[in-house]
């Protein structure tokens, strides 16, 4: 990772982040991240606040990103910035490659009068027929018990920005198509979500919250045995967001290991949110997801959702796990 000179000499100057007192200097600021913090919380805290200030406008990451299941990735839209190492980066695009599709990631941290611009864009399809192994994916699937997905096409794309330390927004256009056999559905739904963070950058500390709220329209059209129906209706969401930077953990026995050179752990997210509509039943999501380092360039992002569903007649429960590996080929400077 290369920093300008001037950059270079803030970095060095100034309280270097996720590490007191180093040592050495260095130019990667993902390395100085596997170092060890000492003092307290609060120091490390004002630490990383003032690093990432420094080193504004000089980092950039361009990464393929691989995942299943739970999209942790599309945290990306989140209308608040990010705690833990990942908001060093001033530019963060990515190259996503998940069962349903692809997509194309961009974030850009600290620009002129925001705090953090996004973009995501997603085109759904069945990779594994495109390369000849949907059979192979199908019987994996049943030999672990597991439901065959449906394949599905379409495209989505979501906008974010966040305004100051305090408010975010965001849009959101999915268009989703499946088919089984002469069965089909074709789901569209249109979302604007936003975001309030009582506590700004809650500067000094490792951890914040915000609060999120979201209106969307939905239009769903389906075929099931012939029968065709159609249902268009309003739905809402809402719930906080809870996130620590985990930077500062260390492992028992991760020195005698050598272990702090090659695995960090980065931050930890949870979110509550209820949402109910005019065309599916109300529902309480928790959700949760941790990110880690390993080897500085590999990113690790592991994600579990629990949904409750009340339902009119019977209560029932869905349960959604997800991984996510992102590969940091280059950082630059332009």
């Amino acid at each position: 990772m290369v920093l300008g000179p001037a950059a270079a000499g803030r970095a060095q100057d100034s309280a270097v982040p996720y590490q007191a007192a180093p040592s050495t200097a260095t130019s990667n600021p993902v390395q100085r991240a596997f170092g060890t913090v000492t003092g307290t919380a609060k120091e490390a805290g004002e630490q990383v606040v003032s690093g990432a200030k420094a080193l504004s406008h000089s980092l950039r990451r361009l990464a393929i990103e691989v995942g299943s299941g739970v999209d942790t990735g599309k945290e990306i839209l989140d209308p608040f910035v990010p705690k833990g190492i990942d908001r060093l980066f001033t530019w963060d695009l990515r190259l996503v490659l998940r069962n349903e599709g692809i997509a194309l990631r961009g974030e850009y941290l600290n620009p002129p009068y925001f705090r953090k611009l996004s973009l995501d864009y997603r085109n759904r399809f069945d990779p594994y027929n495109k390369v000849g192994i949907g059979v192979t994916r199908d019987d994996t699937y049943k030999d672990l018990g597991l439901s065959v997905p449906r394949p599905s096409k379409g495209w989505g794309i979501g906008f974010a920005g966040v305004k100051n330390d305090y408010w975010g927004m965001g849009v959101d256009f999915d268009k989703i198509l499946d088919r089984a056999g002469a069965d089909r559905t074709l789901d569209r739904i249109i979302a604007l979500s936003g975001g309030y963070t009582p506590l700004g950058q809650n500067e000094g500390r490792r951890w914040n919250y915000t609060w999120t709220a979201g209106v969307n329209h939905e239009d769903l059209d389906t075929t099931t045995k012939g029968v065709e129906d159609s249902q268009h209706g309003y739905g809402f969401d809402l719930g906080p967001v809870f996130q620590h930077g985990l930077d500062h953990v260390t492992f028992p026995g991760a020195s005698v290991l050598r272990l702090e050179d090659r695995f960090k752990l980065d931050r930890f997210k949870l979110r509550l949110i209820y949402s109910d509509s005019q065309i599916h039943p109300a529902a309480w999501t928790l959700g949760g997801d941790v990110t880690a380092y390993a080897y500085k360039r590999v990113r690790l992002s592991f994600g579990a959702q629990e949904s409750f569903l009340p339902g009119p007649d019977k209560a029932r429960f869905e349960t959604k796990f997800g991984i996510s590996i992102l590969i940091n080929f280059l950082d630059f400077k332009f």
